[in-house]
C-alpha cells in the first residue's frame, strides 16, 4: 500500500504580491525538523519539486518548498535571486514556521542553482533562522561571473533582471555576506558545470575558511551543472541528520 503524505498548498502575502509554497510533513504530530528546499531556473516552482520532498519526508523531515517570485503561481517580477525574492521566499518560511508539527529550533535549507543563491544569500540575512544549509551547484559572485563565459541567455537573463548596476550586482553576492553566516554550510557542486563554474564555489568556500565559518566542499568530478539523484540519499540527507537531528 503506498502512503499519501499530506500536502498544503500556502498562498501567502510578501511586498505586495501574492506567493506560494508547498508543505508537507511526515505522519504523525512531530515536532519535526524541518528543511526548506528551493528550486531553480529550469522547474515549475515548487510544484516540480515534490519527490525531492517525499524523499525528505521519508527521512523525517517536515518540508516547504516555496516557488520563488515570478515563477508558477507567485506573483511579481522574477529579480534573479534579488532581495526581492529572498525576502518573498523567507515570509514563506515565516509562515511555515507557523506550523505545530515543525521543530523550530532545527530548520535547514538546500537550494540548487538559483535555489542556491537565494538560500546562500537567507542564510546570511537571517542566520538565527537556519541550523544548517546545503548549496547545491549555486553563484556567489554575481559581477564576477558575468566577467566570465556564461552563455548569452543567461548573461541577459542576469542583467535583465537585476537590473544591471553595480548596487544590484553587489546585493546578490552572497561571498560579500559571509561574515554573517552562523550555521554550517555544505557546498555541493559538479566539477564539469558550465552554467556555474567551478570557481564560483571555491572562490565561497576560500572566504568561509578565511572567517573561520564551519563548512565542508564535496566536488563531484564527474558532473555538471545537475548532479545524479543518489547524492540526495548519499550526501544531503546524512548532512542535514548530522546538524538537524
Amino acid at each position: 500500500m503506498k502512503t499519501v503524505y499530506p500536502l498544503t498548498h500556502l498562498t501567502y502575502q510578501s511586498q505586495g504580491y501574492e506567493l506560494e509554497g508547498l508543505i508537507l510533513k511526515p505522519e504523525g504530530d512531530g515536532p519535526f525538523p524541518a528543511i526548506v528546499h528551493i528550486h531553480g531556473f529550469n522547474f515549475i516552482g515548487a510544484w516540480d519539486r515534490i519527490l525531492i520532498a517525499v524523499q525528505l519526508i521519508q527521512a523525517g523531515y517536515a518540508v516547504f518548498l516555496p516557488s520563488q517570485m515570478g515563477f508558477a503561481k507567485s506573483q511579481g517580477e522574477r529579480d534573479y535571486c534579488g532581495p526581492k525574492t529572498v525576502q518573498g521566499v523567507y515570509d514563506g518560511v515565516q509562515e511555515f514556521l507557523k506550523e505545530s508539527y515543525v521543530d523550530k529550533n532545527n530548520v535547514g535549507v538546500w537550494g540548487i542553482s538559483r535555489g542556491s543563491n537565494v538560500a546562500s544569500m537567507l542564510i546570511s540575512k537571517f542566520p538565527k533562522t537556519f541550523k544548517a544549509a546545503i548549496l547545491q551547484s549555486g553563484m556567489y559572485d554575481f559581477r564576477n561571473i558575468l566577467d566570465t563565459t556564461l552563455e548569452a541567455d543567461m548573461a541577459n537573463n542576469m542583467r535583465n533582471e537585476s537590473g544591471n548596476n553595480d548596487k544590484a550586482f553587489d546585493e546578490r553576492s552572497a561571498i560579500n555576506y559571509v561574515h554573517d553566516v552562523n550555521c554550517p554550510v555544505l557546498l555541493l557542486h559538479g566539477q564539469k558545470d558550465v552554467t556555474y563554474n567551478i570557481d564560483q564555489v571555491k572562490e565561497y568556500e576560500k572566504k568561509l575558511t578565511e572567517l573561520n565559518k564551519e563548512h565542508e566542499i564535496v566536488i563531484l568530478e564527474e558532473f555538471g551543472h545537475m548532479l545524479r539523484p543518489s547524492t540526495r540519499k548519499e550526501i544531503v540527507i546524512p548532512y542535514f541528520d548530522k546538524h538537524l537531528k
